[in-house]
């Protein structure tokens, strides 16, 4: 388990990052549709696109997180938590 708290965790950061990357840009493009009316058809659906996949990756990050912690990727959860009151038991 232990050798794949690395890929778990840079996953989970990977997710991040792409949200608070896609999120924001997104959201940028959706100003800028409000301000450039010749372009507010194309901006408007490329901002509300990246506003939905941002916000998506965000989601994906929490729930991976979550997964993970209960499966004892990221330390703690009940998988841990079950392994070492299994070795404490064999003492």
């Amino acid at each position: 388990v232990d050798d794949r708290r690395p890929f778990a965790a840079s996953r989970i950061l990977w997710s991040l990052t792409a949200g608070l990357i896609l999120g924001p840009a997104g959201a940028g493009l959706l100003v800028a549709s409000t301000r450039l009316r010749d372009a507010y058809e194309p901006l408007l659906v490329f901002g509300l696109l990246g506003v939905m996949v941002g916000a998506g990756f965000l989601v994906s990050a929490v729930a991976s997180y979550g997964i993970s912690k209960h499966l004892g990727l990221l330390g703690g959860g009940a998988a841990t938590s079950a392994t070492t009151g299994l070795m404490q038991a064999g003492r």
